[in-house]
Order: C-alpha cells, then structure tokens, then sequence
C-alpha cells in the first residue's frame, strides 16, 4: 500500500482567513491559547505578552473560516529601512503557533508569508535551531550570529573605562510613547544622516515613539552623543524589570537596548563603550549586556575592557548565548549571506521580552 500524501500546504483559498489578532474574538484567542499552552502559568504569561495587549497588530492569526477557531498565530515587529534609497517595510518574525489540530498543513509558513504582503522584507532575530529549519524550507538564509558583549560589575571597574574626550552626551528619559523633543530632534537628524552603505531600520522620533507604545510601563535612558556639537549617535540603557526573568533581576542586570553610530572609527566607538559603562543609570548594575552585529563595536570591546565570546571562563557561554539570526525575502539579496545588516535587541522582540 502507498503511503497517503502528505497534507498540501495552507493557503487563505484553504479555508483560512488572515487577520490581525487585535480583531479576533477574545473567546477564540483563549480557546487557542488553551490548545497551544495548556498549562495554566505559561497561557496566562502569553496572552500579557506586548501583541496580546497593545492592539499593534503585529500578530497576525489564521482563522478557521469554517469554525471561526484560530488555528495558527504569528508575530512581526514591524519596521521601516532605508535601503538603495528606498523607504521599504519589513518586518522582525518573533514567534508563530499552530495548534496541534491543525499542524502538518503548512500553516505556519503560510502565516510567515502573509506578512510578505505587507512588509516585502523579513528577517527574524534570536531563532531556536527549529525555527532555523523552517525558515530554511521558506528560501530564508542564515542562520548568522550576533556577538553578546557582557561589563560586569561597573562599578568596580572604572579604572578600565577609557576616557571620553571627543563626545559629549546629553541624557533623556523616555517612556509610554513621549519623546522629548530634543531628542526627537536628534533621532531625525541621526536617522537623516545615516552612512551610505549601512544597513539598519530607521530609527526617527516616530519609530521610538512605536517602539515605546508596545510596553509603556517600560522606561528607557537614552544618551545622544555628539562630537563638536553634532549628534553622530546614541545609546539606550535600561534595567532588568518586572518583565524580565528572576534571574536577571537578582543579578542586576542592564541593557544596553540599542546602540546606532554614524562613525564608527575605532577610537570613537571606544569612548562610547566607556561612556555606557560609566553612566549613572549603571553604578549599581551587577553587568551591563549589548548585543550587535556590528563588527566594529566588537572589536572596539574587546581593547576596552568589555568581555567577549573570546575572554576566558565566560566567552564560550556568551557565544552560545549570542542571538541567531535569518535573512528571508529582501534581505537576503546581494551577496550569498545578503545584506550585512545592523541589528541590536531594539530590532525585534528581545528588548521587549528580557
């Protein structure tokens, strides 16, 4: 006897509708979250997550057209970047569910590609090795890594930080969606003046204000730096809060959320490594982490004090740890590892689950 064929892929003419899940019926979401999470703690910490509560439809659900169930979920932080001088949308894959009922059928990356419509460049940031396979079937590649970089204990270690001479900062408090208009000011500018060449999301007033909509119990120290009284970037930092894991908090740990540099000179990039250690917001901070893919800033910690996944003892568990990512359709143009993309917890979920 031959097998049976094995179940064509979903597709919306399949019986399923697309739809953000801000518009799905709240009885239908807890009767998938009851499907998918069965136990009781792990259903209730999903439905408090960010794209379960702010209305960004940046999850988008598979309904049943036939039952009105959902069968799958997934979820996008959107985004805007400038490439080739092209605006263009593009969205972060954080996570995607099907039900059991309903798996075998594709659905999932069915679900993935719905978000093509809409943002025509994907890329998806901190991928578990099972994602990585599925991302493959769909065309994606990589999976590439990000480099965690681990300050521990500021505090104790000034006599490492290099001294800043050429920058200057200016600080700023931002939360719920206010920026203050400063910074504003020196976001646009920072964004206008982006290098040719780098690839990163635009990161304007309007993109933190977003950002900061999606958590707004979540407060965020941003320092600009300038050189000679022009902003050529900045850095956000934060604690680990009530959001985070146990663990983090005990430990005392801070983020650096996210860090863009118009230059990017070895000694510049060293006096704001220096400047992040040495802000106030850290004094009491067990260990400041950053994460990127920017080479540049790897190499500039790693002359100035910060721990890499070459320092003794802890190295090889920061390149375990360090973040995978994928390039799917538009990033994953140009070159066989695509475009060389700029990338910090800021550009998907990460900075808003940790």
């Amino acid at each position: 006897m031959l097998p049976p064929d094995p179940p064509a892929p979903a597709t919306r003419d399949d019986g399923f509708d697309f739809a953000p899940v801000s518009r799905c019926d709240p009885l239908a979401i807890e009767q998938f979250a009851a499907t998918v999470w069965p136990a009781a703690a792990d259903r209730t910490d999903v439905l408090a997550k960010w794209w379960m509560t702010t209305g960004a439809d940046a999850a988008t659900a598979a309904i049943d057209r036939s039952t009105g169930a959902i069968a799958g979920l997934c979820v996008g932080v959107p985004s805007d970047w400038l490439i080739g001088g092209r605006l263009v949308a593009a969205a972060s894959i954080c996570n995607w569910f099907v039900s059991p009922a309903y798996m075998g059928r594709g659905l999932g990356k069915a679900l993935v590609r719905s978000f093509g419509d809409r943002a025509p460049f994907l890329n998806a940031f901190s991928v578990s090795p099972a994602a990585i396979d599925n991302f493959r079937k769909l065309g994606w590649i990589g999976p590439f890594r990000s480099q965690l970089l681990l300050f521990p204990l500021p505090a104790l270690r000034g006599w490492r930080r290099p001294r800043p001479t050429a920058i200057k900062l200016h600080a700023y408090r931002a939360e719920r969606n206010i920026v203050p208009t400063g910074l504003a000011e020196a976001l646009d500018r920072i964004d206008r003046e982006k290098p040719p060449g780098v690839v990163r999301r635009r990161r304007a007033a309007d993109d933190l204000r977003r950002h900061l909509s999606y958590l707004p119990s979540r407060a965020f120290d941003i320092h600009v730096v300038s050189i000679d009284d022009a902003p050529i970037g900045y850095f956000a930092l934060r604690p680990a809060d009530h959001h985070a894991g146990r663990r983090y908090r005990q430990a005392r740990l801070h983020y650096v959320s996210d860090l863009v540099l118009n230059r990017a000179d070895h000694q510049t990039v060293r006096q704001v490594l220096g400047a992040i250690a040495a802000a106030p917001s850290v004094r009491r901070a067990g260990a400041i982490l950053l994460c990127t893919t920017d080479q540049a800033i790897v190499a500039a910690a790693a002359s100035s004090g910060w721990l890499t996944d070459r320092s003794p003892l802890i190295g090889p568990a920061l390149g375990r740890k360090a973040p995978l990512y994928m390039k799917g359709d538009g990033f994953k143009q140009g070159d066989p590892d695509g475009l060389d993309l700029q990338l910090t917890f800021f550009d998907s979920d990460v900075d808003l689950n940790i």
